[in-house]
């Protein structure tokens, strides 16, 4: 086995520093002994399980680490997981002595559903794993120590019903647990361990792969991945038309001080072919605390613990090769047991559990937002331009902003929460002559705004006015001023102005877009203008209050603290 030892990065990668956010602890109890998260537009969905009263809950964290809403999912189970898509979201577990109990959400955990249950062996569980996606379906891997000391690997694939079931270890003399899925456009791929120590910290074994074949509902034969018994456990994970494997090698000898230690390494492949010799190792004694996810980039993205220090580490993966470094998160030297990251575009989230404690702690990079897709307009019946773009929502969306331009040179024009926006200060007709070229940008919660969408042309244009001044020479705009006080406690003042008699709607969201309070709806005066958001029955957290003119539209961000 070649064995390729990577430099490793020491020093702190200041800009990517400056975009972790420092780890909050989660409220979602004491006492953990298993966590797993997904994430989407909609937040952070978590599950665990309380070794203490061995309950199965669900939480939905925002970006900002805060609860919106939980759901006891079970009063009993083990080994929970976490997977879903953009709004249906599946929770599994170990129930009982024989059974695997599926809950399903099509509308991001406000309510659940039950599946049909899974009847396993009651020997002993070593884990379960779940993926899902749209035309696929739900696709699950367990194992049970059903051969003497040895374990074997099941599959079984929820769409439209259970289906496929395979004992993925039926081939020959083949054993194996602890499994890790992944999926590719036409195959499901799932890797498996050969040792047999109940004992998850002890366990020792090499590393093998099996795939389906969804075309023909075909399996393929077994591949040898790592061959060395060695292999604590696996990851698996699809990018950039590779299978990656991830295995933590607890036999790794340091070159420069000679000791055995533990490391995990990386090893890829093509869809189909088989598995070569050469492994890459990402850091010298690590701990078991590791997880992978892709972003939208195409890249891979590693957390991991050095076992050291407990300093965690990322990795990145890009044009085949790695770069590791410092996050600088840590707050304080503390172990943790479990990592589980997830992302949305390129922001990754991340819940970690201390080993000390079994508190579950959140963290996240926040990367700019995807660039609007698919930027479009239209003409209305009042001849102004209107344009769309693909809504292409990421949980730290704070609205849009939209740009107009003659040459190179931009300016902003508006804002929107939503994915239209009309120029009411330019008017389309033939016998105008102007041309004006347009563009969006995304911003998020931190103020991170993306690159600018395509550019589409407008021609045969007028524009009314330069700028939201009547020119009347009272000096009066439409404007938005900051609100006060702001964080608040338990009331704010909103103030306005607008240069002219106009109508005027002013609503208060919550930091998923729900509309929770209209505070004007109507006609009003020009001139300066308040209203007070009273959060007596709001909850703290984040809100943004939107004003909407017939010629101005700006959104703000409030902070309840209680």
């Amino acid at each position: 086995m070649k064995q390729t030892a990577l430099l490793i990065l020491l020093c702190i990668n200041v800009g990517l520093a400056q975009s972790w956010h420092q780890p909050a602890t989660l409220s979602v109890g004491n006492n953990i002994s298993a966590i797993d998260l997904f994430s989407n537009s909609s937040g952070n969905h978590i599950v665990i399980s309380n070794q203490t009263n061995n309950y199965i809950k669900y939480f939905l964290v925002n970006t900002l680490g805060d609860t919106l809403r939980s759901a006891l999912i079970d009063s009993y189970g083990e080994f929970p997981a976490i997977t879903g898509d953009s709004h249906n979201i599946y929770i599994g577990f170990k129930w009982g002595n024989n059974k695997i109990k599926f809950y399903k959400s099509t509308n991001n955990g406000i309510a659940w559903t039950t599946i049909p249950e899974i009847t396993t062996s009651s020997n002993y569980f070593s884990g379960l794993r779940a993926v899902y996606e749209n035309s696929k379906g739900l696709m699950v891997v367990w194992s049970t120590q059903d051969t003497k000391d040895d374990f074997e690997t099941y599959f079984y694939r929820y769409h439209l019903g259970w289906t496929n079931y395979k004992q993925v270890t039926d081939y020959e003399n083949e054993v194996g647990g602890r499994p890790a899925i992944a999926y590719s456009d036409n195959k499901i791929h799932i890797s498996y361990n050969t040792g047999n120590d109940i004992d998850y910290p002890n366990n020792r074994g090499a590393v093998k792969t099996r795939d389906f074949v969804i075309q023909n509902q075909s399996w393929e034969t077994p591949q040898n991945a790592y061959w060395l018994s060695t292999s604590v456990y696996e990851r698996l994970i699809v990018a950039n038309s590779k299978l990656h494997l991830f295995y933590l090698d607890s036999e790794f000898k340091d070159e420069e001080t000679g000791d055995i230690i533990a490391s995990w390494a990386h090893m890829q492949r093509d869809l189909n072919s088989t598995w070569g010799s050469s492994s890459s190792y990402l850091m010298p004694f690590s701990t078991s605390a590791f997880d992978v996810t892709v972003t939208a980039d195409n890249f891979l993205k590693v957390l991991m613990q050095n076992g050291y220090d407990y300093s965690i580490y990322q990795g990145i993966f890009q044009n085949n090769t790695w770069t590791v470094t410092t996050t600088s998160i840590n707050t304080a030297v503390v172990s943790w047991d479990q990592f589980s990251i997830s992302s949305v575009s390129n922001d990754i989230y991340s819940i970690v559990k201390n080993t000390s404690n079994n508190t579950v702690k959140y963290f996240y990079y926040d990367d700019k937002p995807l660039a609007p897709q698919n930027l479009q307009y239209s003409i209305t019946a009042a001849s102004n331009p209107q344009f769309t773009w693909l809504n292409y929502k990421e949980a730290d969306l704070n609205g849009y902003i939209i740009e107009r331009g003659n040459g190179s040179i931009f300016d902003v024009i508006g804002q929107t929460s939503t994915n239209s926006f009309i120029d009411y200060d330019v008017s389309v007709g033939p016998v105008f002559e102007d041309t004006y070229d347009y563009r969006v940008k995304a911003k998020d919660l931190n103020n991170l705004v993306s690159l600018p969408s395509n550019i589409v042309t407008v021609e045969n244009c007028v524009e009314h006015k330069q700028s939201a001044s009547t020119g009347n020479g009272d000096n009066l705009s439409y404007k938005l001023y900051n609100a006060y006080p702001n964080p608040f406690n338990p009331r704010t003042t909103i103030e306005f102005e607008i240069p002219q008699k106009d109508y005027v709607s002013i609503i208060l969201y919550n930091v998923l877009g729900k509309e929770l309070k209209t505070l004007i709806n109507g006609i009003k005066e020009k001139g300066t203008h308040q209203v007070q958001v009273n959060g007596t029955d709001l909850v703290s957290g984040i809100y943004f209050v939107k004003i909407q003119t017939n010629n101005f539209i700006k959104t703000q961000k409030l902070i309840l603290i209680k």
